[in-house]
């Protein structure tokens, strides 16, 4: 089973990262938000997305979401 030591030093690695780093996000106007990311399955490339505030705003929620689920769950597997 994980050690305490263990799973304080993994979960550190994601409760303490930003989810999108300040020189990602290259515009933000008119309600549009464009930001850089790499595409995993085009070797890698750097591109650009361009959304609607609201639509940036729920994924990053989702993606924080699922950052603090994974952190509930090794939670409750230690406590347990």
């Amino acid at each position: 089973m994980f050690t305490t030591e263990y799973v304080l030093e993994y979960l550190g690695r994601y409760t303490h990262r930003v989810a999108i780093s300040n020189h990602r996000i290259v515009n933000l106007e008119n309600g549009y938000v464009t930001f850089k990311w790499r595409d995993c399955t085009d070797h890698n490339k750097e591109k650009f997305m361009t959304l609607t505030v609201e639509e940036f705003i729920r994924r990053f929620l989702m993606y924080v979401h699922w950052r603090f689920s994974l952190v509930q769950y090794f939670y409750f597997r230690i406590y347990r």
